[in-house]
């Protein structure tokens, strides 16, 4: 099993070579975008983390704790600064870190076609 680290947001992908993630800054995420969950993929709360699985090839993620919340704020479409704004109230950590790390995570998982975005 490969881990990546996603600068404080940790992402295991089973059956997947572990690659690197690309840098985005924070103003790439549109403050128009909305993300929405891809309704093909099956997900499982597991105490504090979320494993998904994508149908189209069998491949299962892990999401730690701050990913999970991330996952799970996105059950309703909702602009990537919302769900900033709601992650900087629940973790203590500082928003300029949180911002990068939230879209590490959301370039991943477009990558991995397990979110969608729409651009308003």
């Amino acid at each position: 099993m490969a881990t990546k680290a996603v600068t404080g947001l940790s992402f295991f992908e089973g059956g997947v070579s572990e690659t690197d993630v690309g840098t985005l800054e924070f103003g790439m995420m549109v403050r128009d975008v909305t993300y929405r969950l891809n309704p093909d993929v099956i997900s499982a709360s597991v105490g504090d983390e979320v494993v998904l699985l994508s149908p189209s090839d069998g491949t299962y993620f892990g999401l730690n704790t701050v990913a999970a919340r991330t996952w799970q704020l996105l059950e309703v479409p909702r602009p990537a600064t919302e769900i900033v704004e709601q992650l900087v109230m629940e973790f203590d950590v500082d928003r300029q870190t949180l911002e990068r790390d939230v879209t590490l995570l959301f370039d991943r998982l477009l990558e991995l076609k397990l979110v969608s975005r729409d651009l308003s």
